[in-house]
């Protein structure tokens, strides 16, 4: 029953964002220019349902290692929480505009990623 629940989200998440996309005038959306309010891009907006999205995987992943106890959940658990961290930095740098550091740290959140996913596939 959980799983369904789940999967209904993501599926009203995914409406959600298909719908924004045809409010928005193509060929700004084409170009890059498409604002959907508040100074916000479209861009932005992926970036923000992106990060969220990572942040409740990392939940569900850490719920399901408290659960289960299997060392390959603990990498995937890992991935996740990078993967949301480096969302939330490239958000937070397309609003606040900073210097240009967050984006080699985001390079070195992504090594970090594959590493731990592909620890999780190899781990026995």
């Amino acid at each position: 029953m959980e799983n369904k629940n789940i999967l209904f989200a993501g599926i009203i998440i995914f409406l959600v964002l298909a719908g924004s996309f045809t409010l928005l005038d193509i060929n700004k959306l084409i170009g890059g220019e498409a604002n959907i309010g508040f100074g916000i891009s479209i861009d932005t907006l992926i970036s923000i349902a992106t990060s969220i999205m990572a942040a409740i995987l990392f939940v569900i992943s850490a719920v399901a290692y408290k659960k289960d106890k299997r060392k390959r959940l603990l990498f995937v658990t890992g991935a996740f929480f990078l993967f949301a961290v480096k969302g939330f930095l490239i958000v937070a740098d397309e609003l606040i505009p900073q210097t240009g550091w967050p984006e080699p740290v985001a390079h070195l959140l992504d090594f970090g990623i594959l590493i731990l996913f592909f620890s999780g596939l190899a781990k026995k």
